[in-house]
């Protein structure tokens, strides 16, 4: 059990932003983007732009002298479709930026470990969902591939499903690989990063309906390390394209709190009947919101309503501060030890 904070996040390291785009296949969104935020964040492109880069027919990417590009897979043939995804990175000699191309290899998806010293390494999972593909479309590839869910991941990229989680109305007709989806980011604690409602999609022509389709979603480990913040659209750097620039921060400037509760408290060593008893006799103190809960006859107002609510849990820390035994934090505790180890130890 925790009580009040103790601590406060502390500067680490100079920020860094990402800043995604669907770019529509247009040349000219990716060379605007190359030659306008190379002082600002790396990218991560959706339908970027794939064309002849040399008179022998070779095909590629735009290039450029401040940039690094990484594709989906390792090897391209004149004769394979183009990838759908790809992402550009800046050289830092702080930060390592690896293709996991042992995990998957598909023009659709690719899976980045960004390494940088001074933060936990974070896997960026970028994709272009084509639901033409069916059950080889990147969210049911993405299903089938061995993640560690005890790292922080982020899963961006254009998804092209509909969903009333993201479009904040119950009036939304989901398809089933969506909803397989959804099932599949809660089971594993994914959040959603997007507001929801927000379009990120505007078409060029008036037959078409502005959509929310490019979507951020992150684990535990990544929400508990502020990854990603400051999510915010950028229409300046959608240039051509007819879906709207997301910039968010990969690389915060803060670290983790380990302990934002504060105090914890050996409930193992306590004894249960003393507890029970401080711990109504401080409820008693806060009887007064929980009364006026009871009360069915009056409205209740939403302050009423919070005060009762936190009635319960402020009892629970004052008595655990009267007569729980307080744990004292030590980087080699082991929580799962006891009584019975301990004799076992002695005993060998």
């Amino acid at each position: 059990m925790n009580s009040t904070p103790t601590s406060s996040p502390t500067p680490l390291s100079p920020t860094i932003k990402i800043i995604q785009l669907n770019c529509n296949k247009k040349g000219s969104a990716v060379h605007g983007l190359l030659n306008t935020c190379f002082n600002d964040a790396d990218l991560l492109l959706q339908e970027p732009w794939w064309a002849q880069i040399s008179p022998n027919g070779t095909k590629g990417p735009v290039g450029h002298r401040e940039w690094t590009p990484i594709l989906p897979t390792t090897t391209q043939s004149i004769d394979d479709p183009p990838p759908r995804i790809m992402a550009y990175f800046r050289p830092r000699p702080s930060m390592e930026v690896v293709l996991r191309s042992d995990l998957i290899q598909d023009r659709d998806i690719q899976i980045l470990n960004i390494i940088h010293q001074g933060n936990p390494t974070t896997n960026i999972i970028n994709l272009y969902n084509d639901h033409k593909r069916h059950d080889e479309c990147a969210t049911a590839l993405l299903r089938t591939i061995p993640l560690s869910h005890n790292q922080p991941t982020i899963i961006t990229g254009d998804w092209n499903m509909h969903h009333h989680l993201w479009f904040s109305s119950p009036n939304v007709n989901s398809s089933m690989e969506t909803d397989y989806m959804v099932d599949w980011l809660t089971i594993h604690g994914y959040l959603l990063s997007n507001i929801p409602g927000q379009h990120t999609y505007i078409p060029h022509t008036s037959r078409g309906t502005p959509s929310v389709l490019d979507l951020i979603f992150a684990n535990g480990p990544a929400t508990q390390c502020a990854i990603p913040s400051d999510w915010t659209i950028k229409p300046e750097f959608a240039f051509d394209s007819d879906h709207l620039a997301i910039q968010w921060t990969l690389i915060n400037n803060v670290t983790p709190i380990s302990n934002c509760c504060g105090n914890r408290y050996n409930m193992k060593d306590t004894d249960k009947n003393t507890w029970s008893t401080a711990f109504v006799e401080n409820l008693e103190h806060f009887r007064g919101p929980l009364n006026i809960l009871m009360d069915t006859n009056n409205p209740i107002s939403i302050t009423n309503l919070e005060n009762a609510v936190s009635a319960p849990s402020t009892a629970i820390i004052c008595t655990n501060e009267q007569v729980a035994k307080k744990c004292n934090p030590s980087p080699t505790a082991k929580p799962w030890w006891n009584k019975t180890l301990t004799e076992i130890a002695a005993y060998i």
